[in-house]
């Protein structure tokens, strides 16, 4: 997995097997993209933390 940090502040996190996933499940707030619409609900995040 690697990892790259862009000139905007955002990490992106390269990972081969997240982009073959069919489904992206949140399972501690029960959110999946085929059920939700996570960018119209979390789209304005900015910064998260731990």
């Amino acid at each position: 997995m690697v990892s790259t940090r862009r000139g905007n502040g955002f990490v992106y996190v390269k990972n081969p097997h997240l982009d073959l996933m069919e489904e992206d499940i949140l399972y501690h707030l029960d959110l999946g993209t085929k059920t939700h619409n996570l960018p119209a609900m979390f789209g304005d995040i900015k910064v998260t933390s731990r």
